[in-house]
């Protein structure tokens, strides 16, 4: 291998050596020490989302197993690696961080790095491409791919000195930290507009709402939504068309009826017969609601497309919210799974206040929409960063 194949694409300033190449079996080193006394210790599966979970906490009950003797359980603690040798696919493989030890399957792998290595960088590394090569071209294939550490214990693994591993992987730990809280961020936000819309609209038993701006005292009016909306005024499109049309930019909106909420298109007058304009809200025909809000140039595709028929009384965009909050309820089980129900939606008694009242409840709302929107962009980038630092940062 040449010496410039021996250095990563990004390197922090002062590293300028090639890159160590290691047998696997000379960096992994295997770790399967039986819980042979029986030691009361938390039993652990490890998911490639979550990494080690407590199998008390997330069974039911624990399973059977919890109950069962450990003695063959294998003991797992404080830098350990473990993972399922048939899960290694899709990623099931984590580094244990516990102080107290822990006891996973005798079916898992579990290994310890070399006391030289640092287990962070090498657990940013088993996340990488890189690795997942490795898994395809010497797994077993079967129903599914599996892979035990004998198996690939000849590949060469490319690493730098201990230094510059601790150096990359103090910068992941400070990616992580900002994924982290602007992912609490995020879901702290969606977790307030959800209390919002509970507290802030009417329920079906009384015309008050718990949630109310000063100033606005009367009770709700109240009207079936078969009085006050249109239903499918507009033209659509094949799913398939409106996917081959999206470019996820431009100044038509494509509201398809799956949870796509950012398809977009530029105008053509190619297009152009496709194209509607309007203020209007979409619920997918079947399985879920996804329900969109559209002003101005759109075109949809095997949606229910509602408008208000009276902006006067009822804006479109309360009506979206409202929508958006009890939207699961006009979906029945006629088939083999829930679809629309017209004669649901139009006969559902809808609870509205005066314009002015709807105004200052929407003026919340898409401010928090804003702020939600905004932290699920810089997570998204924060995401996409640092799959591109895992590509260049790693050989």
């Amino acid at each position: 291998m040449s010496e410039k194949s021996l250095v990563p694409k990004i390197r922090f300033k002062g590293f300028t050596n090639a890159w160590e190449q290691w047998k696997a079996k000379n960096l992994f080193i295997p770790f399967r020490e039986k819980n042979i006394l029986n030691n009361n210790l938390i039993s652990y599966s490890v998911s490639n989302r979550d990494g080690f979970i407590n199998q008390r906490e997330y069974f039911d009950d624990g399973g059977k197993a919890v109950y069962a003797s450990k003695k063959n359980s294998l003991i797992i603690d404080f830098n350990t690696f473990a993972y399922n040798p048939s899960r290694i696919n899709v990623g099931s493989l984590c580094l244990y961080k516990n102080k107290e030890k822990g006891l996973v399957s005798p079916i898992y792998e579990v290994f310890k790095l070399r006391n030289d290595q640092n287990p962070d960088f090498f657990y940013l590394w088993f996340k990488t491409g890189i690795f997942k090569k490795i898994i395809a071209n010497n797994s077993n294939k079967s129903v599914r791919d599996t892979l035990n550490l004998k198996q690939f214990e000849d590949q060469l693994i490319i690493t730098p000195i201990l230094s510059e591993q601790n150096t990359i992987s103090s910068l992941f730990s400070v990616l992580d930290s900002l994924i982290t809280l602007h992912q609490r961020k995020y879901l702290a936000l969606k977790n307030f507009k959800n209390t919002l819309l509970e507290k802030m609209f009417c329920d079906e038993k009384s015309k008050f709402p718990r949630i109310r701006f000063k100033g606005f005292t009367n009770a709700w009016e109240q009207e079936k939504l078969g009085d006050l909306t249109l239903l499918n005024r507009f033209p659509q499109i094949s799913a398939e068309k409106l996917s081959e049309l999206n470019q996820y930019k431009g100044d038509v909106s494509l509201l398809p009826s799956s949870n796509n909420n950012n398809w977009r298109c530029s105008y053509n007058e190619k297009i152009s017969h496709l194209i509607n304009y309007a203020e209007v809200i979409t619920l997918g025909r079947a399985r879920n609601p996804n329900p969109k809000y559209a002003k101005g140039l759109f075109i949809s595709s095997q949606n229910h497309i509602i408008e208000s028929k009276k902006n006067d009384i009822l804006l479109n965009k309360f009506l979206y919210f409202f929508i958006n909050k009890v939207g699961r309820k006009f979906y029945s089980f006629e088939n083999t799974y829930p679809m629309f129900t017209k004669i649901d939606f139009l006969n559902t008694e809808f609870l509205f206040p005066s314009v002015k009242e709807q105004e200052k409840i929407l003026k919340v709302l898409n401010n928090l929409d804003s702020l939600i929107t905004l932290h699920q962009r810089k997570l998204e980038l924060l995401k996409s960063i640092k799959n591109t630092l895992l590509k260049k940062m790693f050989i």
